[in-house]
C-alpha cells in the first residue's frame, strides 16, 4: 500500500510539473502573439497612412488638372 501511495505521489508531482510547463509555454506563446499582433497593427497603420497620402495627392492632381482643363475651355 505504501508503494501505491508513493507511486501516486510521484504521478501527481509529474502531472503538476507538466501542467506548470504547459502553462508557462502557453503564457510565452500568448506574449509572442501579442507582440506580433501589435507589430502587424503598426505596419497596417503605416500602410494605411501611405495609401491615404497617395490618395490625397492623386485627388489634388486631379483637381488641378480639372481646373486647367476648365480654364482652357
Amino acid at each position: 500500500m505504501s508503494t501505491q501511495l508513493a507511486e501516486a505521489q510521484r504521478d501527481k508531482a509529474k502531472a503538476e510539473s507538466e501542467s506548470n510547463a504547459l502553462k508557462s509555454s502557453v503564457g510565452s506563446m500568448k506574449e509572442s502573439w501579442v507582440r506580433e499582433v501589435k507589430a502587424l497593427r503598426g505596419e497596417m497603420k503605416k500602410a494605411d497612412e501611405g495609401w491615404i497620402q497617395e490618395r490625397d495627392e492623386v485627388l489634388a492632381k486631379n483637381a488641378a488638372l480639372l481646373k486647367l482643363v476648365q480654364d482652357q475651355s
